[in-house]
């Protein structure tokens, strides 16, 4: 709920945003931000089904397409900025968190601390732009996907690492795969004939 109201509130001001335009965009936030909280609230109880990681992908709609139909040409704009302003607060904020962890388990430079965040905050802002794309479309196992994401990761900082660094921070990366594993669903078996 605080991030709806702190969306809105940046929102409304921005986009100039009339009452029936601000009731509707809380509407589709609250709806997408109540489909995400079940499905976390799920995933931690050990409770999480196939069908409810498919559920993300469909049952909140399309957000985006959803805000877009109620603005016009100019408030369209207005959002686009809006847009790449959050994905770029996201990326330093991701970009920072990752960084202090590394920096703890790897024992960085400070010429590598430099190295690495502008990597990481590059690669999470192509990420959240979708200028690196989404995993493969046959790729529909989570798991694999979120394999397919860290492994990209891993890729963008490695050449600022030294070999000892890099098999550090692939060890990080595991424990990350293995606990984020642990709260997907198991994958499903093929059925037999």
């Amino acid at each position: 709920e605080q991030q709806t109201v702190g969306k809105l509130l940046r929102l409304k001001p921005r986009l100039n945003l009339t009452a029936d335009q601000e009731e509707a965009v809380r509407a589709i936030l609250t709806r997408q931000a109540d489909q995400a909280t079940a499905v976390a609230e799920k995933m931690f109880s050990g409770k999480l089904s196939r069908e409810d990681m498919t559920s993300v992908q469909t049952g909140a709609g399309d957000p985006e397409a959803e805000i877009k139909a109620l603005l016009t040409p100019e408030q369209l704009t207005a959002y686009a900025e809006f847009k790449q302003e959050e994905h770029v607060s996201n990326a330093r904020l991701v970009a920072n968190a990752e960084l202090l962890q590394m920096q703890a388990a790897v024992g960085l430079t400070q010429e590598q601390q430099d190295k690495v965040y502008n990597a990481l905050y590059d690669y999470t802002l192509d990420t959240l732009s979708g200028k690196v794309g989404a995993p493969p479309a046959d790729m529909t196992d989570p798991a694999a996907a979120m394999n397919w994401q860290l492994d990209r990761k891993v890729k963008a900082i490695e050449p600022v690492l030294t070999p000892e660094q890099l098999e550090a921070y692939r060890k990080i990366q595991e424990s990350q795969r293995k606990m984020i594993e642990g709260f997907l669903p198991a994958k499903a078996e093929p059925a037999q004939p």
